[in-house]
């Protein structure tokens, strides 16, 4: 074998554990990256939740005041066909 061959042989060897050290590399790093993405979205599930129940709070309470108040008012009933207008004489 001649020392051009054997240069070829070591380069290819050590070119294959670079490429198995960056695989390795980067197996790790798609592991971190996926469990912080994992962190993250039930982070943003919680405020997401919690959002929702001030907001169903909030309508309910804005429902319950608008019955309230309804409940409270005179009533405006259109007068009745024939009965005379209040602003107006007999």
């Amino acid at each position: 074998m001649t020392l051009a061959a054997k240069r070829i042989v070591v380069g290819e060897d050590i070119g294959n554990e670079l490429v198995d050290w960056f695989n390795a590399v980067d197996l790790s790093y798609r592991t971190d990256l996926r469990e912080l993405n994992g962190l993250n979205f039930a982070r943003f599930d919680a405020k997401l939740e919690q959002r929702l129940a001030e907001l169903r709070a909030e309508l309910r309470t804005s429902s319950n005041d608008r019955v309230a108040r309804s409940l409270t008012l005179p009533s405006r009933a259109p007068p009745r066909p024939g009965a005379s207008h209040p602003s107006l004489p007999p």
